[in-house]
């Protein structure tokens, strides 16, 4: 809908949906969307692109035809010489669900999946995941965007209208996520100022002793200093389950009631079983009568003391 919005002509382009379950990929393809999926003060899109059906509303056949719904691993092994790449990926809020290493590798096969100068666009809780491992930010207000850092520092030799489309692939053709095939002269959706390079990856003893310093500053009872200093962690190593936790301590015994459960929930999206931030998210809840709440974090610490043996 965004691309026939941005002027892209009907069959100009191919979307491509995966996901690993074909539970869901199923409950996709049947497309029927609720009132609760239509929020926001504009909604004139609905309008032009829905049509009422039994349980809600359906895009119209235009908008559905663009879309092939497939089978597929973002962490399957690297793909063939020859194999199509993609203009643009997106893969929001899934790396959150894994370990640095598999981050590590899906980030590694997107990159692969990439055109040279295509963009990935990731999830707000993911954004300092890419520059680690090749990419940089294309640095879009509001955006999680972010291109091949070679392509960052490469000027392209000519014009983006000036050259020749890549085609449509056909129906048979793996893919992984989203293709746009539009030809050049049709206006693309992102248009790219070169950001400057950036940095190599840091260490992992780097980010070692950033998370260090921080509950050293938190254990001497500094915790005014502990904000910015898991802030300036998360900016610059990614998300970590133990700068979220810290930056909730903090918050929480400022009385940032608010915040603190925040980023111990941030904590615990990361690391399920992290057992400080469900600890101090448990003692929070009861504080403010959410008992029930807090009964059912005490079976998970109670779960996780059996299973260690603590």
């Amino acid at each position: 809908m965004a691309l026939f919005d941005a002027g892209f002509p009907d069959g100009s382009f191919q979307i491509d949906a995966i996901d690993i379950s074909t539970r869901n990929l199923a409950h996709a393809e049947r497309a029927i969307y609720g009132k609760n999926s239509f929020r926001g003060a504009d909604i004139a899109f609905r309008d032009r692109y829905f049509e009422a059906c039994e349980g809600g509303f359906r895009p119209h056949d235009s908008v559905r035809r663009q879309v092939r719904f497939r089978l597929g691993n973002v962490l399957t092994t690297a793909p063939q010489p020859g194999q199509e790449t993609y203009d643009v990926a997106f893969c929001r809020n899934l790396l959150i669900y894994f370990d640095r290493e598999t981050q590590g590798t899906a980030l590694t096969r997107l990159r692969q999946m990439l055109a040279d100068d295509g963009i990935l666009l990731v999830g707000p809780a993911e954004s300092g995941l890419p520059p680690l491992l090749g990419f940089a930010s294309v640095r879009f207000p509001r955006a999680f965007a972010f291109v091949k850092a070679e392509a960052a520092r490469v000027k392209p030799a000519e014009p983006p209208a000036a050259r020749k489309p890549r085609p449509v692939p056909p129906k048979s053709a793996p893919s992984l996520q989203a293709k746009a095939t539009a030809p050049r002269s049709t206006p693309r959706p992102f248009t790219q100022k070169a950001p400057p390079a950036q940095p190599s990856a840091p260490t992992p003893d780097r980010a070692a002793a950033s998370l260090a310093g921080i509950e050293r500053a938190a254990d001497a009872g500094l915790l005014a200093e502990v904000p910015a200093a898991a802030e300036r962690h998360i900016a610059e190593f990614g998300p970590s389950p133990d700068a979220f936790y810290w930056l909730g301590l903090a918050h929480d015994a400022a009385d940032a009631v608010e915040d603190a459960m925040r980023n111990y929930r941030k904590a615990l999206y990361l690391a399920p079983d992290h057992q400080p931030a469900l600890a101090q998210l448990r003692l929070l809840q009861q504080r403010l009568g959410d008992h029930s709440g807090a009964k059912a974090l005490a079976d998970r610490l109670d779960r996780l003391a059996k299973r260690s043996g603590t």
